[in-house]
């Protein structure tokens, strides 16, 4: 039945619904600030930094499409920039685990097993930490100095997180939370979840090529 259900147009379409009334929702709560931060900011600030954001976002999508093309799931760049997206509106719902939710079960029209979307989409969300820590401890004693001493602490653990990106040590991770799905079906026909050296290098590179344009945005 949930199978029916997800699949179901309707439901879509009362997703989105939601999807959109939630956003205008934000966007109302928030208007009168915004509001007043854009009318202070030069004509051509405001589509600049949409554009830098826009390509921030994009390195990001294909960090997510390179880490779900070495679990052997390759989507072209269309197709993974529509699934990913797409499936990141799901963050003006309320809760955390939408835009996941949306992002797997999107990337499953495309015939990618949920349990490999899964496994790059938290493998994403992994870099991006671990990347983002490393570009922090080198960046925030040179901007703040009494930023880096209040947080030495996370920072301190970038090298471990970057370490964690290994693929043995991510392999392994992965492997160990999917251990109690693997009775499912679908776990058992996407077969053993591993991932190349190669794969995990070019999603850490987009991802820290994804700061540039994110900084210009800022």
């Amino acid at each position: 039945m949930l199978s029916r259900l997800r699949g179901n147009p309707w439901v879509r379409l009362a997703l989105f619904l939601a999807v959109c009334a939630c956003a205008g929702a934000a966007l109302h709560a928030n208007w009168a600030q915004a509001r007043d931060a854009a009318a202070e900011l030069p004509l051509w600030v405001l589509p600049a930094a949409v554009l830098s954001g826009m390509a921030g976002l994009t390195a990001q999508m294909l960090a997510w499409r390179t880490l779900l093309a070495g679990l052997g799931s390759p989507l072209p760049r269309r197709v993974a920039s529509r699934v990913m997206f797409v499936g990141q509106l799901g963050k003006y719902l309320p809760g955390s685990v939408w835009a996941f939710v949306a992002q797997v079960e999107l990337a499953r029209d495309r015939a990618v097993p949920r349990s490999r979307g899964a496994a790059a989409t938290l493998l994403a969300v992994g870099v991006t930490v671990a990347v983002s820590l490393a570009v922090a401890a080198v960046a925030l004693p040179l901007s703040s100095a009494e930023a880096a001493r209040r947080w030495w602490w996370a920072l301190a653990l970038a090298p471990l997180l970057l370490a964690a990106l290994h693929p043995r040590v991510a392999g392994l991770g992965i492997r160990l939370a999917a251990r109690p799905f693997a009775r499912f079906r679908e776990v058992a026909e996407a077969g053993p979840l591993g991932l190349g050296g190669r794969a995990m290098a070019a999603a850490a590179g987009w991802t820290l090529v994804a700061w540039v344009p994110l900084g210009a945005h800022v």
